[in-house]
């Protein structure tokens, strides 16, 4: 939702590659599977 959002809203004229949206997407999954790490090996 982030990636397709932030696409659409905030990109620079002729800007290309990665927005934040995107970034901020796989920053969250990866705190999310280390959450999920961490708590599964602790069990």
């Amino acid at each position: 939702m982030w990636a397709i959002w932030s696409r659409q809203v905030a990109v620079p004229h002729g800007g290309t590659g990665a927005g934040i949206g995107l970034v901020l997407a796989v920053v969250a999954v990866l705190v999310l599977a280390a959450s999920w790490v961490r708590i599964a090996t602790h069990r």
